[in-house]
């Protein structure tokens, strides 16, 4: 029995030789995105993000083509940028600051929340005005 402790881990080394030997989380930041000449948010070149593929196709037995993960990912992004004047400097947030969003939960916690009104916006309009031009 302890034969086949040892000998069992061995014949599997050349199978698990197949895995692939490093991560694909190798993604870059959104520091690859920048502006080219006419203003506009753009990738830098995919072929830096390509990994070779580990795997064959079944007749041919021909490497598949490599995948670059995250190429799609980073050229959404830049589509996205709605002024890419924000990638050279940021803007400040006017919205609620943490400690609002914290007194909310503490009320919350301790019972202390205030009733909505009993009112409803879907209630018909007594004079019977309803607008559409008539």
């Amino acid at each position: 029995m302890p034969t086949f402790r040892i000998v069992l881990p061995l014949l599997s080394l050349p199978f698990l030789g197949a895995c692939m030997p490093h991560s694909v989380a190798r993604m870059p930041d959104a520091s690859i995105i920048s502006i080219n000449a006419q203003g506009r948010p753009e990738v830098a070149d995919c072929l830096p993000l390509a990994e070779p593929s580990h795997m064959l196709n079944a007749f041919p037995f021909q490497w598949r083509p490599a995948v670059a993960f995250g190429c799609a990912t980073q050229h959404n992004l830049a589509e996205m940028i709605a002024d890419p004047d924000d990638l050279k400097r940021g803007q400040t947030y006017a919205g609620q600051d943490a400690s609002t969003a914290d007194s909310a939960v503490q009320r919350y916690l301790e019972g202390k929340t205030i009733r909505l009104k009993n009112t409803s916006s879907t209630e018909s309009l007594s004079s019977g005005t309803g607008g559409g031009g008539q």
